[in-house]
């Protein structure tokens, strides 16, 4: 318990923002329900899709791996012993940003893709991936060592 508390804020955002979009991905985020034709015998259901299947099942699929790659590149180091490798002449405030911007963009062009018929999973993988952005960009701005909410030296 005592790692958990040594993340900062937007390892927080960001790492849990991932997870909940692994969640979230396997809830109906499509659900087309319809009714039945009595005089036929068939009394109506329903039909659910989730992030990973169609409708624009390319964009669930690279936003669910993108989670997985963010929660293992923040969590990891923490928990695990791992070393992140240099990346040459991108930081990893940048990395963690791209990723987060990347969920959040398959998310929006999943809903692109195909607005009619959705459920809740897709709210929620929604504000899980703009969670996820949002994390990923506090990591850029803690990088660079400014906050994104102003100076807090009053003059």
């Amino acid at each position: 318990m005592d790692k958990l508390n040594t993340l900062s804020m937007g390892e927080k955002l960001a790492a849990g923002g991932s997870l909940a979009l692994i969640i979230f991905s396997f809830l109906p985020w499509y659900k087309i329900s319809f009714g039945g034709f009595e005089e036929l015998g068939f009394e109506g259901g329903s039909i659910t899709r989730h992030a990973l299947q169609s409708p624009g099942a390319i964009w669930g699929i690279i936003a669910f791996f993108t989670a997985i790659a963010l929660l293992i590149a923040i969590l990891g180091p923490k928990f695990a012993n791992l070393q992140l490798p240099a990346l040459g002449s991108v930081t990893w405030g940048q990395a963690f940003l791209g990723l987060g911007a990347l969920a959040l963009v398959c998310v929006i062009l999943k809903f692109v893709n195909e607005s009619s018929y959705l459920s809740f999973g897709f709210y929620l993988g929604f504000l899980a991936a703009a969670a996820m952005a949002a994390g990923g960009y506090l990591l850029f701005t803690e990088e660079k060592g400014s906050s994104p909410f102003g100076n807090s030296t009053s003059p």
